[in-house]
């Protein structure tokens, strides 16, 4: 696939040289810093597939770090003393961190030379995901949502009709409960509920954001963010969800004894190649609340952020930028890591042309993605510590220690007392 899509897009470099912008005065080599491991060689192809097109700037990796916490705090140590570079791929929940300290770029007159953005494939709802106080300091490069998994075999076992699966919450329950009495090796839900990104979730479905617009007020301290808590503790009580780590659940579905799992969309291609031939499986987006108007699913991942001050490297920097986010780098990201294209175009015949219509089960997180809301990032310095009061607390109720009321009483007394 790697090789096949390098020589496409060689091909394309060579059959339409009006592609590439004028050479720079000097080449430059830019400096990338990678917050996230899984990424690493998606971004490579993506680099190796620029660099035809502009073979004046040299794009070099630093060392990726493990994940987007590290890859938060290392930038704010580099930056300390100078060190930063040039781009920074951030999670788009930690990227307010950056911009508070005055360290990314405003990109806003860079994204003002396109002269139709939506001509370009880039939707609001996209860029909305790298905008903070109206101004664009992030362009968002891999995004995903949370979907649900089905094990179909054991919905008709429960006798539940894999054509019709639920599409609310207060359908999907019951059905947990009923593919749990299917025996006792037999789990009938587990949804991720360490950290905050899959509550979350629940309370955008529920209608709620988690702050107001200024990030000054809490909102889902109300009846969203309760019935999001015991929409857990009924995922323990009626659906048999156990205390396990997500690793531990995601193969207790590879091995066909967990009913429901909701979980990151990138796991469709390890499932597509795991589970084929061992039993029915099916992806979907998140259902809602009955009766209750969504916002969307949250969706999270990482965006490209300049942090260079050098004029002439931010414009090689923008460049990079530009490729990876338009529809030839977003058909890289989709071909090799499973993720949805961010930019339209990305799903003409020219791009991914039937890939969704050959491969059913990405299609939940490309429509969950373009409708979805940011994941939110708490501001001021204790924002890692309210995700982690927001993840106890939600544990608190899987493990049985606490009702979801009084887990979510104390958790929203944590998140106040943690907030600037």
């Amino acid at each position: 696939m790697r090789r096949f899509l390098l020589a496409t897009l060689a091909g394309l470099a060579l059959a339409l040289p009006a592609l590439t912008r004028p050479a720079l005065a000097d080449p430059i080599e830019l400096q990338v810093h990678l917050s996230w491991g899984r990424q690493a060689n998606t971004q490579k192809v993506v680099a190796e597939a620029f660099m035809k097109l502009h073979p004046d700037i040299t794009v070099k990796f630093r060392p990726v770090t493990p994940d987007y916490t590290t890859g938060l705090e290392t930038i704010l140590r580099q930056s300390a003393v100078g060190q930063a570079p040039d781009i920074t791929y951030q999670a788009t929940n930690l990227m307010a961190q950056i911009v508070d300290r005055g360290l990314a770029v405003d990109l806003t007159p860079m994204l003002a030379t396109i002269p139709d953005l939506g001509a370009a494939g880039y939707t609001d709802a996209i860029l909305d995901l790298g905008r903070f106080d109206g101004r664009q300091y992030a362009m968002a490069f891999l995004i995903g949502s949370p979907v649900l998994y089905f094990n179909l075999d054991l919905v008709k076992r429960a006798g539940g009709d894999p054509a019709h699966l639920p599409t609310t919450w207060e359908e999907l329950v019951p059905l947990a409960s009923r593919i749990r009495a299917l025996g006792p090796e037999v789990t009938g839900i587990y949804y991720s509920y360490l950290g905050d990104w899959q509550f979350q979730n629940l309370v955008s479905l529920m209608g709620s954001p988690m702050m107001d617009a200024a990030r000054k007020q809490l909102v889902f301290d109300g009846p969203a963010g309760l019935a999001a808590m015991r929409t857990i503790g009924r995922f323990v009580t009626e659906g048999g969800m156990r205390p396990m780590a997500r690793t531990a659940a995601q193969e207790q579905f590879a091995s066909g004894t967990l009913g429901i799992l909701g979980d990151v969309g990138s796991l469709v291609g390890t499932y597509e190649k795991r589970l084929a031939g061992r039993f029915a499986w099916v992806a979907v987006p998140l259902p809602g609340y009955a009766g209750i108007p969504s916002r969307g699913a949250v969706v999270g991942g990482n965006a490209a952020m300049i942090l260079t001050r050098d004029p002439a490297r931010q414009r090689a920097a923008w460049e990079y930028i530009r490729f990876a986010t338009g529809p030839d780098g977003q058909t890289i990201l989709t071909r090799e890591n499973g993720e949805p294209p961010l930019n339209t175009l990305a799903l003409d015949a020219a791009h991914l042309g039937h890939f969704y219509d050959e491969n059913p089960n990405y299609r939940a997180q490309l429509v969950q993605v373009q409708a979805g809301k940011p994941w939110f990032g708490f501001p001021g310095p204790n924002s890692a510590q309210i995700t982690e009061a927001i993840g106890s607390a939600q544990e608190s109720v899987v493990l049985g220690r606490a009702s979801p009321d009084a887990a979510f009483a104390e958790m929203v007394r944590k998140v106040r007392a943690l907030l600037p």
